[in-house]
């Protein structure tokens, strides 16, 4: 197995998996905040004197509240697995599952590439610029598709890394793709260790 940051790489003869999580310090805070509102909640729930018949109101306040503690629980526990074995590309997100997990076989891949979302908001009269990277691949119909987006990527850096390792264990050739985010074109991120 090889480490570089966060990112886990195992590559054998026949598959090739990259794992990383995604997890980080503000994680571990709002973990923290869903188990206190939900205790809240719970508190509220069982212990608010209400007739029996309007109690279906506060199960249903509460639902938004599980939700949180699923989210704050697989930020903190799911990895994001790229899984290349048995003809096929698989994107999965685990352990807790969770949407976005998807399937490619090999022979229809042509070219991976990398996209850079930027959104922003206003709070507060402070505007907010964000930034993100996402890893596309263009299929061989020609077809665009998603492979990651950028809640499962950090940075730039690791977004490239993905993109390189992707095409060097495929064999792929790194042709420019029209729209596609190359960053600082004298930078290699493969080589530099990340």
């Amino acid at each position: 197995m090889e480490k570089r940051g966060n990112i886990e790489i195992i590559e054998l003869n026949d598959q090739l998996r990259i794992s990383f999580p995604w997890s980080s310090f503000v994680a571990y805070f709002i973990l923290f905040f869903a188990l206190i509102t939900n205790i809240g909640m719970l508190y509220g729930v069982f212990n608010i004197p209400i007739s029996d018949g309007s109690k279906w109101i506060l199960y249903l306040m509460y639902f938004p509240f599980l939700v949180f503690l699923y989210y704050s629980l697989a930020n903190l526990l799911n990895k994001t697995h790229l899984i290349v074995k048995d003809s096929k590309l698989k994107i999965r997100m685990g352990p807790l599952p969770w949407p976005g997990s998807k399937s490619f076989n090999l022979d229809e891949l042509s070219q991976f590439y990398i996209l850079q979302k930027t959104s922003s908001s206003r709070n507060a009269g402070r505007r907010t610029i964000t930034i993100s990277y996402q890893v596309h691949v263009v299929l061989s119909n020609g077809k665009h598709k998603k492979v990651l987006d950028g809640l499962a990527i950090p940075d730039l850096e690791t977004a490239k890394f993905i993109e390189e390792k992707l095409e060097n264990y495929l064999g792929i050739e790194n042709r420019s793709v029209e729209g596609e985010y190359k960053g600082d074109p004298n930078r290699r991120f493969l080589s530099t260790g990340l």
